[in-house]
């Protein structure tokens, strides 16, 4: 007690509760064996982890609240103690340096583990757009393709050259696209 005489300690946050966490997760271990049904199954993973990224992130900010307080509290108290002439002054100082350095590597930590989470979520992002513009591009090529094979068709009708082969080129050409314009319609 006397190390720390004239120090306000701020109580330690509390421990993340994840009873309830662990007993859906229970539950749908069990429901794996086949009880529920998919949508089931899926509705109850995913409030699962709804759940645990609250808890989670609940417990990240309180723990960054207590860190802070105490580094302010220490901070604060840095001018007195730079004042006194204490021969544990030394000792303390080298722990409170220590102290400083890993909340500063935890921050660091953190930061990084955000930046990799967006990153890996922006490159998510961009195949997937890449992927629908690579499905745009087909599917407006295939069009292309077959208004092509119509307008030759028409034209070969009116010179009455080569009907047979523009027909078949028609005819090839208009599966494709009905089945682009059939999946078009379910989504």
């Amino acid at each position: 007690m006397g190390d720390y005489a004239g120090f306000i300690i701020p109580p330690r946050p509390p421990h993340p509760d994840f009873d309830a966490s662990r007993e859906k997760l229970q539950r749908l271990g069990e429901a794996e064996s086949g009880q529920l049904t998919k949508e089931e199954f899926n509705k109850m993973k995913q409030e699962l982890e709804a759940e645990y990224l609250a808890t989670f992130k609940k417990t990240v900010a309180q723990h960054e609240v207590f860190l802070q307080r105490l580094a302010d509290k220490l901070s604060a108290c840095l001018l007195d103690i730079a004042t006194l002439e204490n021969s544990n002054l030394e000792s303390f100082l080298t722990k409170l340096s220590d102290t400083f350095e890993k909340m500063r590597r935890i921050e660091g930590r953190v930061a990084n583990d955000q930046d990799l989470k967006l990153s890996d979520c922006l490159r998510y992002h961009m195949r997937d757009t890449n992927a629908a513009k690579d499905l745009l591009y087909r599917r407006l090529r295939c069009l292309a393709n077959y208004e092509k094979a119509n307008k030759e068709l028409d034209m070969a009708r009116t010179r009455n050259r080569d009907v047979a082969i523009a027909e078949n080129s028609n005819t090839r050409l208009a599966p494709p696209l009905k089945n682009y314009l059939a999946l078009l319609s379910l989504s």
